[in-house]
């Protein structure tokens, strides 16, 4: 038996098909998922930003290599995501897909001024979290 069930996030509400009606399951992935999207990031270390003339490759700025550095740890995310879907584990991607972007939204704006995510855009889930949600959309659960 499946049954939808609300699922609020910061990106607004999204409804998901639960298995037999268990949420606990679901939602505790979502917010683990959330609360690792927002650590990582922040844990990098700003002695990694490599800026400047780079031999070969030109000039590297601050922006370009905040780039860098995040990507890597987002495509980990994304990399679940995409195991999940190939699995059929519709629920469980979904709710991976928004916890990533619910953290990437939690670092919103929140850092102090000696680290990386100082250099990062504005709308690090819309920056970000691209690919998680055309991936999601190409499921058929597209996700905000």
């Amino acid at each position: 038996m499946r049954r939808t069930v609300p699922r609020a996030c910061s990106h607004g509400s999204t409804y998901v098909q639960v298995p037999g009606g268990d949420t606990g399951l679901g939602q505790a992935l979502q917010e683990g998922t959330a609360a690792e999207a927002e650590q990582a990031p922040r844990a990098l270390d700003i002695d990694h930003l490599s800026t400047g003339h780079r031999p070969g490759f030109g000039y590297t700025d601050v922006y370009e290599a905040t780039s860098r550095l995040i990507e890597p740890v987002i495509e980990q995310y994304e990399t679940d995501v995409r195991r999940r879907l190939v699995q059929g584990m519709l629920d469980a991607a979904e709710a991976v897909a928004l916890g990533v972007l619910g953290g990437l939204d939690a670092c919103e704006g929140d850092y102090d001024g000696n680290e990386v995510l100082c250099y990062a855009a504005e709308g690090l889930a819309d920056t970000y979290g691209y690919r998680i949600r055309e991936l999601m959309r190409t499921a058929g659960r597209a996700v905000k």
